[in-house]
């Protein structure tokens, strides 16, 4: 059974969590690696030292999308990709906004009032006022237009777009922040839509935080 390393409070291993759930691949979790600092078993599979690691019989890999990509190539095809060039492309484009763009918004805040905490250092109150006026609107501003009034960021199925982007919400939750209804309405529906699935729902839970 392929092996995924890393703390489910990463957002990036909650990632391939829910894309596991959702395609019914069978992994084992060690919740118990963390970055802090990284490991040799880490460093063995991810050079980089960062969560997630995997490692599936002779392959070791990092970076979550990479994992995710093996993960259906795999197991002929998870359905979690889209089939239309169009769709394929918003599904490749909103996984690559989420990690680059929205993790970093929402991460200032989760890493200066949880992860600060964990590992004994002081919060950057700064930073926190930053993501809540500059980076968080912003990009949730892009969200919130994007979605409109559609149930998938890509084409009439959930997919590897919706997984990546809902991923990182769940911390905002466990940084005291959540998505604001009135500001940002079409964002709010379609988070409060995707976790009713079972796959999140399941991530959710062992994230131990109330959505």
């Amino acid at each position: 059974m392929a092996t995924l390393l890393g703390s489910n409070l990463s957002p990036y291993v909650r990632k391939v969590l829910i894309f596991g759930f959702e395609a019914g691949i069978e992994l084992a979790h060690r919740d118990d690696i963390a970055p802090f600092p990284p490991s040799e078993e880490l460093l063995a599979a991810n050079p980089r030292g960062k969560i997630p690691g995997f490692i599936d019989e002779d392959i070791k890999l990092g970076e979550s999308g990479v994992i995710c990509a093996y993960l259906d190539r795999k197991h002929g095809g998870t359905g979690l990709y889209p089939d239309t060039a169009v769709d394929y492309g918003r599904a490749l484009w909103f996984e690559k906004y989420a990690e680059e763009e929205l993790v970093p918004a929402i991460g200032k805040v989760f890493f200066n009032r949880v992860v600060a905490k964990m590992i004994n250092i002081p919060a950057d109150e700064e930073k926190i006022k930053e993501s809540l006026t500059v980076d968080q609107p912003k990009v949730f501003s892009y969200l919130n237009e994007q979605i409109g009034d559609r149930q998938f960021l890509a084409g009439d199925k959930f997919s590897i777009a919706d997984i990546t982007t809902f991923a990182p919400f769940v911390n905002l939750k466990m940084a005291g922040e959540e998505v604001d209804s009135d500001l940002y309405p079409n964002l709010h529906r379609y988070l409060q839509n995707l976790k009713t699935r079972p796959s999140i729902q399941r991530a959710i839970a062992m994230a131990g935080v109330d959505l």
